[in-house]
């Protein structure tokens, strides 16, 4: 017996008597086992961390072999969507971005009603804003979470510390309890004469302020959510006086120029969700240690976060199921997290030390993980709607003309009304 198999083994032994005990009431209770050889696939785009997952969950079916497919993000939720209305081949789980998913309510059958897997018994595990996001506005439940962004200001200590501004993330924190003040604070920045832009771009002041407030793109009747004070409204007028205020770079986010910039000191600050933390460790690894983190003005905020869904013509729909709790229990997500550092949907891991006093060496040995699990805590439920990518990409690259100069003020938020109104089809 090799290693592999006497792991594997073992695997099984301590799933079943976790099983017997009663010892993780999140995951089945019961194993499936099959007499024949049986393949489930899923779908999903790099990231997920579910490889050593799959492993674990072969070993307690023997007879079970898990494919995972992986696509690039858009590419596979277009790829999925199309298979669906084209009754083509189907996986037995994909995952669905949570912005994607109001794209797939009105394809019948598409999707299965997880409630018929008492899927609503399980509803208490997760954060509620984000159990929602799974549910379809008639009340089916379509998928179930997986992990969740979380969101917070990254920033170059040393950058900040040049300019005469506060450095250590505590003197930070103490100054930017709004968003005026993150503004004053970029203009002060600028003043400070370190070059390069506060900001990475406006995007970092929409996305993030847009989803720190309840509502979506449209209101609860279907109509477009313009008017004045809608989050729509308001966090486009704070990224106005972002750009206005000389506060924001004009770089488009995850470009090369970006990059670059991010390498280079082109930018002194940016929006980083939970996932954010590896990708600024590789893209500027020669300043780990100058990087600080703190929350975001009023604290709330998420980016990123996807369900596993069930397609209605699944080879094997309830072996299916039986992995969806699998890799969205508690006890799996704290191993993707681990193992990965995809930040949990599952409140119940948050006071585990492993995320409370989660440190960070590329940020100077921060203590980071309460950081991302208060934002997240604090995320009001939205609406969500089809169209909601497209929709996004449509604003920042609004803003982005704005910035540059190739559109006036009222220019683009006339383009912007009238891509939300043609979205809503009151246009």
């Amino acid at each position: 017996m090799n290693l592999r198999q006497l792991h594997l083994n073992l695997l099984v032994v301590f799933a079943l008597l976790a099983a017997s005990c009663g010892g993780a009431d999140d995951i089945p209770g019961e194993l499936a086992f099959v007499d024949d050889e049986v393949t489930i696939t899923i779908w999903a785009w790099a990231g997920f961390g579910y490889e050593n997952l799959i492993d674990e969950f072969e070993a307690m079916h023997p007879n079970v072999s898990v494919e995972l497919r992986e696509s690039g993000y858009d590419q596979h939720h277009e790829g999925l969507l199309a298979a669906i209305e084209a009754e083509g081949e189907l996986p037995d789980i994909a995952a669905v971005d949570a912005v994607y998913l109001p794209e797939f309510w009105d394809v019948g059958t598409g999707l299965v009603d997880l409630s018929s897997y008492d899927a609503q018994d399980r509803s208490s595990l997760y954060l509620d804003w984000r159990w929602d996001q799974g549910v379809a506005p008639t009340g089916e439940i379509i998928g179930i979470p997986t992990d969740v962004g979380g969101l917070a200001l990254a920033y170059r200590k040393d950058l900040f510390a040049q300019a005469g501004l506060p450095s250590e993330p505590e003197d930070v924190a103490a100054v930017l309890e709004t968003w005026d003040d993150l503004i004053d604070l970029g203009m002060q920045y600028g003043s400070g004469g370190s070059g390069g832009a506060f900001l990475d771009s406006a995007a970092s002041v929409f996305n993030t302020r847009f989803g720190q407030l309840p509502g979506g793109y449209v209101t609860t009747d279907g109509i477009a959510n313009l008017a004045e004070g809608s989050p729509v409204e308001v966090a486009w007028a704070q990224s106005i006086d972002a750009i206005n205020a000389g506060v924001t770079g004009s770089f488009r986010q995850f470009s090369p120029e970006w990059n670059t910039a991010m390498a280079e000191g082109g930018f002194a600050a940016l929006a980083a969700p939970s996932w954010m933390r590896g990708y600024l460790a590789a893209n500027a690894p020669d300043n780990a240690g100058d990087w600080g983190l703190v929350a975001l003005p009023e604290i709330a905020g998420n980016w990123g976060g996807s369900q596993l869904v069930i397609p209605g013509r699944a080879t094997n729909p309830d072996l299916a199921w039986e992995l969806v709790e699998f890799l969205t229990s508690e006890s799996a997500q704290f191993s993707v997290f681990t193992d990965f550092g995809n930040f949990p949907s599952t409140p119940a891991n948050y006071t585990r030390p492993e995320i409370d006093g989660l440190t960070d060496a590329f940020f100077g040995d921060q203590v980071v993980g309460p950081i991302f699990a208060e934002s997240v805590s604090q995320v009001p439920v939205k609406r969500l709607n089809p169209g909601m990518r497209l929709m996004n990409n449509q604003i920042v690259d609004r803003l982005l003309d704005y910035e540059l100069g190739d559109v006036t003020e009222r220019e683009a938020w006339d383009g912007i009304i009238d891509e939300l109104q043609e979205l809503d089809g009151s246009g």
